[in-house]
């Protein structure tokens, strides 16, 4: 139950598995900035593979109203992780199972 419970922390926005504290430091703000530029860094992604599904697949593709599609469906998906990560530096107790 513990590693099933690890592996759904990735939904909110837990950025632990990828051990960058190595590469940034473990310092809270930075932990917590790096939580909040996760959804915001889909967008260029999203950008990215519309722009190629025009050039390569579909060139009468509308990239401004599948852009907004995209995205809001992005957001709208992950609404209650991104709101949960935004709350996060305000838990100030430990959870009983040492997950948090």
């Amino acid at each position: 139950l513990k590693s099933i419970l690890s592996w759904m922390s990735i939904f909110s926005f837990s950025i632990e598995f990828l051990q960058l504290d190595c590469l940034v430091g473990s310092q809270p703000a930075m932990k917590y900035t790096f939580r909040q530029l996760i959804a915001p860094a889909s967008v260029p992604l999203v950008s990215v593979i519309l722009v190629a599904k025009k050039r390569f697949v579909d060139p009468r593709l509308n990239f401004k109203v599948d852009m907004f599609n995209t995205v809001g469906t992005i957001f709208q998906v992950f609404f209650v992780s991104i709101v949960l990560s935004c709350a996060v530096p305000f838990i100030c107790y430990a959870h009983p199972d040492g997950m948090g």
